[in-house]
């Protein structure tokens, strides 16, 4: 599993630092796109936050006391290594939420940089040069689900960093280096849990290591060190969450468990290839996405095949475990984000499969490739266009004026947060500080369970996320709760009969 560096050795390719000086100022407007103050309704970016409050107070607040029926929405904790990178920003900056997407456009700039001297480092027994290297990495970082991903709160790009930086890394055969991943796989199954998928990498690849019969290897001892560090890593940081508490990591094991398994693969295979056609498809007419997008999936799979065919090293072997892990799971509400990561070793599949078709038309494969990506992100240039102009746009989330206000009334109304529920109790706990259960949750059949004092509903579809017409019909119906407050987009209401 060592395609590069054979032999034992590292890679002996220079980094040509002129062409990585042109990518940074070729990605400085990425900064722009974090100069935004707006937030979503997404439940998960308010969990991290959560999580972040508490470690800068240097405190672990029960979960219990923040979302008290959470064992039925998520897990906790979750990403607590994401957390710990931003508690310093919440020391400084409360729940502004520039400063963390800022912190996002830094991580896109260094994961764009590092997709770059990875596919520099590994591109295969076909080389294309750093040109095209370039034009990839900056198709990875423009890319319209990219930004997209940079403008939520959420640790997919952190994780994306540390996958490239323990892929570089596993390229290098000294002890330093060795000792580098460890800490860095460790560190990244604690951000995110699918940082495992890393780490069974990386178990895979340390026990080839040992068996690799030219170059340095690891003794057995050390071997057996760096398979148990990542484990010491994770449990330092979560251990104490788990007082009391079921582990997110456990919480998902459960997930991936809990249903068919089969069923979930039949669903999800037409799923992400849906998506993967979506990452390539641009703001063109209608019969020439169906030419381009078919020719850039068709040159993926070919250099896929010729890799896997061949040596396949530890970035090939991560993209196999982490798509049938995707592929498992059965949640395909954010496909194109849970695949933000692998989008490097997807770029390096799309060179190597261009870098074969121009060998066997007998054109230079520098050059050719070069030309395709250069065409390619000529296309990608409208739908950048189209997403810069409307990248600042306010979004209809917590931070509108209307949610602030319904949060200030549910302060005034229930201050002790006594019996609060909301359908995103994680952003309603954030901004008011109290107590807040998912609801309406079904239990015993289907049968709603416990109806709590106060309800906070939306009832605006611009709040997406939030808003659910469904629940908005059943709440008609319940004579129980009555309205005691209301803006324009939403509602509160209070149960009149506490005590059925």
């Amino acid at each position: 599993m060592t395609r590069d560096g054979a032999s034992g050795e590292a890679p002996k390719a220079r980094l040509p630092w002129g062409w990585l000086l042109v990518l940074a100022v070729l990605l400085l407007p990425l900064f722009q796109f974090g100069a935004k103050d707006t937030h979503d309704w997404g439940d998960d970016f308010a969990q991290y936050l959560s999580q972040a409050r508490d470690i800068s107070n240097f405190q672990l607040a029960n979960p219990d006391d923040e979302v008290p029926n959470h064992a039925l929405y998520g897990p906790v904790p979750k990403g607590v290594g994401f957390s710990v990178v931003i508690a310093p920003f919440w020391g400084a900056f409360g729940d502004n939420v520039q400063p963390y997407l800022l912190l996002n456009s830094t991580l896109l700039f260094l994961s764009a940089m590092l997709c770059f001297i990875f596919l520099c480092r590994s591109a295969g027994p076909l080389s294309f040069g750093p040109l095209p290297a370039l034009l990839a990495a900056l198709l990875f970082a423009y890319d319209r689900h990219v930004l997209q991903a940079a403008s939520e709160i959420m640790p997919d790009l952190l994780l994306g960093c540390l996958v490239l930086v323990a892929l570089l890394l596993m390229q290098r055969y000294d002890a330093p280096s060795r000792w580098g991943t460890v800490v860095t796989v460790g560190f990244a199954t604690v951000v995110k849990s699918a940082g495992w998928v890393l780490y069974a990498t990386m178990l895979l690849h340390f026990l080839l290591l040992r068996h690799h019969r030219h170059g340095p290897r690891p003794k057995l001892l050390e071997t057996i060190g760096l398979m148990f560090l990542p484990l010491i890593i994770h449990l330092a940081l979560v251990a104490p969450w788990l007082l009391g508490n079921a582990a997110g990591d456990a919480w998902y094991a459960h997930v991936f468990t809990g249903g068919s398994l089969p069923g979930t693969i039949m669903a999800n295979v037409p799923a992400y290839a849906w998506t993967c056609w979506q990452f390539f498809e641009q703001e063109l007419p209608m019969w020439m996405n169906r030419i381009l997008v078919p020719f850039v999936l068709v040159a993926v799979i070919t250099g896929m095949v010729r890799r896997y065919r061949s040596r396949p090293d530890a970035g090939d072997v991560l993209f196999a475990l982490w798509m049938v892990m995707l592929l498992c799971y059965p949640y395909t509400a954010a496909n194109d984000r849970f695949l933000v990561p692998m989008l490097p070793i997807v770029f390096r599949f799309l060179l190597n499969g261009m870098a074969w078709f121009a060998a066997r038309v007998h054109l230079p494969s520098g050059k050719t490739v070069a030309a395709l990506l250069a065409l390619f992100l000529l296309a990608h240039a409208k739908g950048l266009q189209l997403y810069a102009s409307t990248y600042d746009r306010p979004v209809p989330g917590p931070y509108s004026a209307e949610a602030k206000e319904a949060f200030a009334e549910i302060k005034q109304l229930d201050p002790e947060g006594v019996a609060i529920g909301a359908g995103r109790p994680w952003a309603v706990h954030l901004y008011t500080g109290l107590p807040v259960a998912l609801w309406p949750v079904a239990e015993n059949n289907g049968v709603p369970g416990k109806m709590p004092g106060l309800v906070l509903l939306c009832t605006d579809p611009k709040h997406a996320g939030i808003y659910d017409e469904q629940v908005l019909r059943t709440v008609r119906h319940e004579e129980r709760l009555k309205p005691v407050w209301q803006n324009s987009s939403f509602v509160i209401l209070r149960d009149n009969d506490p005590n059925p």
